[in-house]
């Protein structure tokens, strides 16, 4: 067993503030040069065994994650000061009056629906809802394509008409 690793630790703990100083000098943080030179000690202890210039392969490792991440946190400034995509931008909130219409839409289509029959129902929320087909619809209710059809199509010209019956009643009042 070689003492290569205590070799490594000596050298990194004889240089540690120098090596801290000299980070500092190129990141302007002291802080990050302290994670800088922790994060070039566990490489440097890692890297080869024998080395001819421990002290100068120490530095360079330094000087390399320095230069790093400066280029990084420059890279990452700059696109943060680019313009926002619209996609990025948080989604408007509607006004309170357009989610109380909202809510109102869909209790009047919930009544809708309850005025239904049990198999026009279930065929319209099958079709628009859930996106099954209507051989999937007619297996499901038992009965044939067509006949599966024409509940779906029933069911939503009915709730259509009771939708707009409601709204033109509340329109006279």
């Amino acid at each position: 067993m070689t003492d290569q690793p205590q070799i490594h630790f000596a050298t990194y703990l004889s240089n540690r503030l120098v090596l801290i100083d000299y980070a500092f000098r190129l990141l302007g943080s002291r802080e990050a040069a302290e994670d800088v030179v922790q994060e070039a000690y566990i490489r440097f202890a890692s890297g080869p065994e024998h080395m001819r210039h421990p002290r100068a392969y120490l530095f360079r490792v330094v000087r390399n994650l320095a230069l790093n991440l400066r280029r990084r946190d420059h890279y990452e400034r700059r696109q943060l000061q680019q313009e926002v995509p619209d996609w990025g931008l948080p989604a408007a909130l509607p006004a309170p009056e357009e989610t109380v219409r909202f809510g109102e839409g869909v209790q009047r289509v919930m009544r809708g629906l309850s005025r239904l029959s049990e198999d026009q129902r279930v065929a319209l929320r099958m079709h628009r809802i859930g996106g099954h087909s209507m051989k999937e619809i007619a297996a499901h209710l038992g009965v044939s394509e067509r006949t599966a059809y024409r509940l779906a199509q029933t069911a939503l010209a009915e709730v259509s008409l009771q939708l707009r019956q409601e709204e033109a009643e509340s329109a006279v009042e």
